[in-house]
């Protein structure tokens, strides 16, 4: 197994619960998501449909379906949402909430003395 190099990215204060920061790894730009537990998440800002930076689009908690027009707030799962066409992505693993075969790279993220760190 390959230990991937850590990248300090910014202090773990930085970003609230709920928000996100546009970040460089290396010379690769990186959408860091801070979901509302509090936990950090990294994703390539590049929808993996037509290419539309992510950090242009909606950081929002996805909705549920009882399949009988009923939704609910979800009470776990967040999303980055593409600004151009709308496509989901989770933040936990970068796969497209519609289409399975879709995927975002997602990245390594760990917390050390209060900076974050993301693995490339």
């Amino acid at each position: 197994m390959t230990t991937a190099r850590m990248h300090d990215v910014c202090a773990t204060d930085d970003i609230a619960p709920g928000s996100m920061r546009l970040v460089q790894v290396g010379s690769t730009p990186v959408l860091l998501l801070r979901g509302t537990n509090g936990e950090f998440r990294a994703l390539r800002n590049s929808c993996a449909h037509m290419g539309a930076a992510l950090s242009e689009g909606r950081f929002q908690t996805k909705m549920d379906s009882d399949g009988n027009g009923s939704y609910q707030v979800s009470d776990h799962d967040e999303v980055i949402r593409c600004p151009w066409h709308g496509y989901e992505f989770d933040i936990d693993s970068g796969q497209c909430a519609g289409d399975g075969r879709v995927r975002v790279k997602a990245y390594q993220v760990t917390t050390e003395g209060g900076r974050v760190l993301i693995g490339r």
